[in-house]
């Protein structure tokens, strides 16, 4: 139908090599992230809680009140502020606010903390992506994991603050098949419910912007940057000199 110079050919051959090479391309990011998926859940099954990742060692003033961040990864990458204090961080990545539950007690006896700083929770609703049809489970758990975790503090520690779940950061290719918008709905129905239960809450979110993608204070879609924890941390030097 189409001559040999009629030129056909050649675009069509690129256009499909194009798509070749985009569907290879999927196909290799979609088996790296089962591959992830995979790994983590072996772990989990391994080391449920995860107790030996954690080494609560201090760090700041020795002798002065104990301050704890507990939670998961972004517990765990938050630098404390600049005050009087002997710091401990409990953050593991990757956890969900039972497995957080699941730990505290043990932890939060061994350190014996004066207060305790909690964020927790996107790796729950997080799952929502993956698990559309236990969605309304999900929140319910994480909204009453959050309180056990908080009531659970309140037996080491004279002060607690719970924190509101951040913002999501910018998304890139992977995070588009393991994010959607009921997560971005869930986040904000377990912080509506944090600022509600908790009026006295450290209202992260709002902080950063919630109805924005923190572009500028995000590494990636769950992280912070540096700069994303000092804006933070202007505001909960306060509350932890009070």
């Amino acid at each position: 139908m189409f001559g040999r110079n009629s030129g056909f050919w050649r675009p069509a051959c690129i256009v499909l090599a194009v798509i070749s090479a985009g569907l290879s391309y999927g196909v290799y990011k979609l088996s790296k992230i089962s591959a992830g998926f995979y790994a983590r859940e072996l772990s989990a099954r391994l080391s449920p809680l995860n107790l030996d990742r954690v080494k609560p060692l201090p760090t700041g003033t020795t002798g002065a009140r104990r301050i704890v961040f507990l939670g998961d990864s972004r517990a765990q990458q938050w630098n404390p502020p600049k005050v009087s204090g002997e710091f401990f961080n409990l953050g593991v990545d990757g956890q969900t606010t039972a497995q957080v539950l699941g730990r505290a007690m043990i932890e939060l006896d061994e350190v014996n903390p004066d207060v305790v700083v909690i964020q927790a929770g996107i790796n729950d609703l997080k799952a929502i992506a993956v698990l559309p049809e236990r969605e309304v489970e999900i929140i319910a758990n994480t909204k009453s994991n959050l309180d056990k975790i908080l009531q659970m503090s309140q037996k080491s520690a004279k002060k607690i603050i719970v924190t509101t779940t951040f913002p999501r950061g910018p998304l890139g290719f992977d995070d588009r098949m393991r994010w959607n918008d009921r997560v971005e709905l869930a986040i904000a129905d377990v912080n509506a419910y944090l600022r509600k239960t908790y009026p006295d809450c450290f209202d992260s979110a709002k902080l950063l912007g919630e109805n924005a993608v923190t572009t500028g204070l995000s590494v990636d879609l769950l992280h912070l940057n540096p700069t994303g924890y000092e804006v933070l941390n202007a505001q909960l030097a306060g509350r932890l000199k009070n």
